[in-house]
């Protein structure tokens, strides 16, 4: 895992600072992801409000697999961004039709993932050991015919411990936690294209 922060860059290059550098800029792991739709940002960004993830098999087997050790079973709640707020994310900031930025603090390496309920100006300087920083990010880029839409995703471990558990946990799970994120995107690409 490498340690990253981000944190000047934007300054350097004299940039308007993203929300994931605001809330996150340090972090041990990051993953991106991103997809060109043919649609107005408008519509995208419905689309990503919107889309409910269980619409895609794979995921729902995926989600439905992770939530078999702690003893749950069956859909526990739409998988939209809503949705992730009733599993424990909050939602960090919002640029609309630029950026939405949602955050987690939790345990993701044990069963029932150990979620942490704050308030969304508390993220920054959450620093409890024992516990992870996940910021997930999706952002907006030109207009149609060509709207980028990206993800990112930033974990920052809060000490050794949880660094090492993580390391672990991310081992097993990364390409897992790639292929929904490049379904999510190809899931609303096609929502915002074909409705």
């Amino acid at each position: 895992m490498e340690r990253r922060d981000r944190s000047d860059r934007a300054q350097v290059l004299g940039a308007a600072i993203d929300l994931i550098d605001d809330f996150l800029p340090a972090y041990d792991v990051v993953t991106r992801h991103a997809t060109t739709i043919n649609a107005p940002r408008q519509r995208v960004w419905v689309c990503l409000k919107t889309l409910d993830l269980n619409r895609s098999f794979a995921a729902r087997v995926l989600f439905a697999l992770r939530r078999l050790p702690a003893g749950r079973s069956g859909r526990a709640f739409p998988l939209t961004v809503e949705g992730a707020t009733l599993a424990g994310f909050i939602i960090l900031g919002e640029r609309p039709l630029a950026e939405l930025l949602l955050g987690l603090i939790g345990k993701p390496w044990t069963v029932r993932y150990g979620a942490r309920k704050i308030a969304p100006e508390e993220f920054r300087s959450f620093n409890d050991s024992g516990y992870a920083k996940i910021a997930w990010s999706f952002t907006l880029d030109g207009e149609a015919p060509a709207v980028l839409l990206s993800t990112q995703t930033r974990v920052q471990c809060l000490d050794d411990e949880s660094r090492r558990r993580f390391k672990l946990y991310w081992n097993l799970i990364r390409p897992f936690s790639g292929f929904i994120r490049n379904e999510m995107l190809r899931l609303v690409r096609s929502c915002a294209q074909h409705g």
